[in-house]
Order: C-alpha cells, then structure tokens, then sequence
C-alpha cells in the first residue's frame, strides 16, 4: 500500500512537470509493485507446538509459555506467529507475537509469561502469516495446538475446627466420638475388666475401695465424613469495584478442604450456583487436587433448580454427615439450614461477611447510611436465629486472614460442642 502510493504520486509529479527523471524513478517503484503482485506468498508448512511451564499454579502465579515452530516446507521470508490468549489470562512479560524469517529445516522458538486468576484455561491454536516478496501478498494457516492452564484458589494453613458430628467413621482422627476407647481425652472410671492395661489402672479410685480394681478410658477419636457447601447462587454474592465476594467464598473452602483433608477426615464438595457440582468424598493428596480443580471451575449463578441451601439432594450429603457451608447466609436462608439439622446433619456456617467487601460510594449518604443499618441489622438476626435452631456460625471479615478468625472462634465452637450443640 505504502510502495503504491508512492509510486503513484511521483508518476503524477513527474507527469506534471514533465520530469523524465521523475517518471523514470516512478518506474521502479512501478517494477517493484509489479513483481511483489505477482509473485504468491509462501504456504506455511510447519509443525508447531507449545510447551507451558507449569499446567496448575496458584492464583495470580506467573505461567512462562514457550512456542516453538520448525519450518517443514520452503524458506519463509518473513512469517508472524501470533498464540492465542485465552481470555481472562494477561502478559505480563514477552510477547504472544514473534515476527521472523525461518529457512527451510530450521526450528525457532520464543517465550513468554502469563498470569491470571482462579479458573481453567484453553489454548487452542496458534496463528502463522507468512508474507512474499516486499510483504504485498500474504497467506494465513491456524495451527490447533491445544494446552489447558488451571489457576488454582489461593488457601492458607488454618488449624483445625473443633466439630461434633452425629456419625464418625471408623478410622482414628482427631473427632472425639463418644465412646470409650483409644484417644487422648479422660471419658471415665469402670471397674477393672480381665485384659485391661495395667498403664490405664486409676490407682486413686482403687485406693478408695478394698479389693476392686478400677480403670480409666478415654475417649475414643475418630474421623468423619465432611461435605463442603460452596453458595455460589449471585445473589448472595455481591460485586464491589470489580471483585466479587464469591472469590473470597471459593478461597475459605479450599482452605477449609486442605485442613480437613491434612486431619484424615473423608471430604467431598458441592458448589451450587448455576447448576449443582458434586464432587464425589474421599482422602488424601488425590482428593486435594479433585477439591482445588473444581473449585477452580466454580463460578457463581442463578438456578431455578437449586435455589435454597436445602435443595441439594440427600444422596450427595449421607445421613448424620457434618456439613459445613461457606456462604453469606441471610435471614431467609434460617429455615433451610433448619431443614439440614432436622435431618440429621451436623451444620456449620462459615459466613464472609459482605459489610466487610469494599463499599462502593453511593448518593444521598443518608440512603447508604440507613441501608448498611439495615444489613447489619439482618445480619444480627440471622446469626441468633441460626444458633437457636442449632447453627454456629464463623462470620469472617474478609479483611482479616480467615486463619485468625478460626483461632478467635475454637474457643465458642469448644464450648457449643460442651454444651452438646449440634455443630
């Protein structure tokens, strides 16, 4: 384009002032249009392939993405490499463009580094623009080069939560389950049985009796089976300055998951939003990764189906399980969550508190005034109505590290298990 209009305005400057000389260099840029038109691009033929430094990182960690192309056809003057981005991911060093001549044989290779937030994400192709002689005529190839990068939520070491659930499994764990047994806790004093330890005879109640033996047990600690509630329905999530409550909902449960997976217990995940998504129970570093996968996946919604916390079906919570519910209840939520006790569940309420989520300014501030009035005022309620029906609740400011508000709470939820509440 730039070489044409050139050459067009100096044949008419030349023809103008009948300059032969004019004219004559008009005539080169002429020849050079001529043969640059004619002759074609190049096709690319090449074999591209990607290479990402790491396939799940951390929330916010950066990705070095390494694309590499080997010329199996002709020699490609110039030829533009664009990777796709998939969106929702930035570069933050490199470029996804490379400009470059390759010679036939040859390999080249350039690198680049991303980073996004939580979720899954899809590389599908990478573009080739090969250019002919003067870079007039073109030809484009896609190339389908699929690669799939999972940002993974971010979770912190938080300790353990004293529970009380109605059913234990039969494993040794830290839930202290009732029973007589092998644990660390004083339950009580019997009379000495034939096979009893000599260790756990309790010499203080034997010397107030003549000729009986009596012997201490303890409390028997196991694990239990934990169903995790992530609310992902929008309208309990609000949205201020771009960031949405539900993240910080979706990082509380993968740190709640690695604590309760780390303690032995049997945990599974159900995220409700759009539709229901169950993963199924289980233990260890495999059910991590099954965990922080689908919480990576979550996103937030509305659905006509599973629009109450009572709705998800019984089989994906088994009976006498503890459920514990990362949401921001509010006061019509008290008689589904009444519901889940009433049917055998154990339920804790972890709550992220949406006064704690950046406010966005509004006019008049008397009307915001009176409006954050009212939430704090439904939030009173709702967190007394929960605990008369059996419903602790751990309302987290998300300013805070959700560690320390745990900490800050094991002392209340020690004393509501005492109190034989049903957490």
């Amino acid at each position: 384009m730039v070489y044409g209009a050139l050459a067009f305005g100096f044949l008419l400057f030349g023809l103008a002032t009948r300059s032969g000389a004019i004219v004559s260099f008009a005539a080169v840029f002429v020849a050079y249009l001529s043969l640059a038109v004619l002759r074609d691009a190049p096709a690319p033929q090449l074999a591209v392939s990607r290479a990402l430094g790491s396939r799940r990182v951390g929330d916010g960690s950066p990705v070095e993405v390494t694309v590499s192309v080997e010329n199996t056809g002709g020699t490609l003057p110039t030829v533009v490499l664009i990777d796709t981005i998939p969106y929702g991911l930035s570069v933050v060093s490199g470029s996804a463009r490379f400009v470059t001549p390759i010679a036939a044989g040859e390999t080249v290779s350039y690198t680049y580094t991303v980073t996004g937030k939580r979720g899954r994400y899809a590389f599908n192709r990478i573009t080739a623009r090969s250019y002919g002689f003067g870079g007039v005529r073109s030809r484009i190839a896609e190339f389908p080069v699929h690669s799939e990068l999972t940002s993974l939520p971010p979770r912190r070491t938080i300790e353990s939560i004293p529970l009380s659930p109605r059913k234990t499994l039969l494993y040794h764990g830290p839930i202290h389950a009732g029973i007589p047994g092998e644990g660390t806790e004083f339950f009580d004093v019997r009379e000495y049985a034939v096979g009893d330890p000599m260790r756990r005879i309790n010499w203080r109640a034997t010397a107030r009796h003549e000729n009986r033996l009596f012997t201490t047990d303890f409390e028997r600690e196991r694990i239990t089976e934990i169903g995790i509630i992530v609310d992902g329905r929008a309208a309990r999530n609000p949205v201020s300055h771009g960031v949405s409550l539900f993240e910080y909902t979706v990082a509380a449960a993968a740190s709640l998951s690695d604590s309760l997976l780390s303690a032995g217990h049997r945990v599974g995940l159900v995220t409700i939003g759009v539709g229901l998504d169950w993963t199924f129970p289980g233990y260890g570093k495999k059910q991590a990764e099954k965990i922080y996968t689908a919480l990576a996946n979550a996103s937030e919604g509305e659905s006509a189906v599973f629009d109450a916390l009572d709705s998800i079906p019984t089989r994906v919570l088994p009976a006498g399980s503890q459920v514990v519910i990362v949401s921001p209840v509010r006061g019509d939520d008290v008689r589904a969550l009444s519901v889940m006790v009433a049917r055998g569940y154990s339920v804790l309420v972890v709550r992220p508190d949406p006064e704690s989520l950046a406010p966005i300014p509004v006019r008049p501030v008397r009307a915001a005034a009176i409006a954050s009035r009212l939430q704090r005022i439904d939030r009173v309620l709702t967190l007394r109505e929960l605990e008369r029906v059996g419903v602790p609740v751990v309302s987290w400011d998300i300013k805070e590290p959700l560690e320390a508000c745990i900490r800050s709470h094991i002392p209340k939820l020690r004393a509501w298990r005492l109190r034989g509440g049903a957490i």
